[in-house]
């Protein structure tokens, strides 16, 4: 004899809306263009980006021999030599970057406008980073903490600079001159270094 048995009360209840004003229909591909054109931008606001874990501008990788459980100036992730992310990124736990380019005046690592892309950006004054700073102990690159480098005993969400000062950081770009300015910026929960 099998019983089945509904129990509807003790299970949580999701509801995800979607964008009304959007007309349903399938999504069909179109060809862009490519370049390096930053004048030229196409407003798009959607996520590009959406790491759901720890975001690691080099890798954590404890030079080939694990993971680090914390990152600090001594435990450091590896140098990357990627220089940028275009549109809109956000990281659910933490961000570490550590460039090894000199790009962008030795800036580091650029987020929303790139050099060489579809040139697709959030609008004007928006966010092309959100940062959440949750733990993420339960995915597989999770930290513990990130420490400052100036700080040892100050906990941050978004570290960088690790061996190159500037050019090992993050920034957000911003275009243009006089009155045709785009600007960005990030947001950021908790500290940063």
């Amino acid at each position: 004899m099998m019983t089945t048995v509904a129990v509807t009360s003790l299970l949580p209840t999701y509801n995800a809306k979607a964008d009304t004003s959007a007309e349903p229909g399938i999504c069909t591909p179109k060809s862009i263009s490519l370049g390096d054109d930053v004048s030229a931008s196409t407003v798009d606001s959607g996520v590009a980006t959406y790491v759901g874990g720890n975001m690691y501008v080099g890798a954590n990788n404890q030079n080939n021999g694990g993971t680090y459980a914390n990152l600090s100036s001594v435990q450091k992730i590896d140098k990357s030599y990627a220089v940028e992310a275009e549109g809109l990124t956000l990281v659910n736990g933490k961000l570490a970057t550590n460039g090894a380019k000199t790009s962008w005046s030795s800036n580091g690592f650029r987020f929303g406008v790139v050099g060489f892309g579809a040139q697709f950006r959030p609008q004007s004054g928006s966010d092309v980073l959100v940062v959440a700073g949750n733990s993420t102990s339960n995915t597989s690159n999770s930290t513990g903490n990130m420490w400052d480098a100036d700080n040892p005993s100050k906990s941050v969400s978004a570290l960088g600079g690790f061996d190159n000062g500037s050019t090992g950081r993050a920034f957000v770009q911003n275009e243009g001159t006089g009155n045709n300015v785009t600007w960005y910026s990030a947001r950021i929960n908790g500290n940063t270094s």
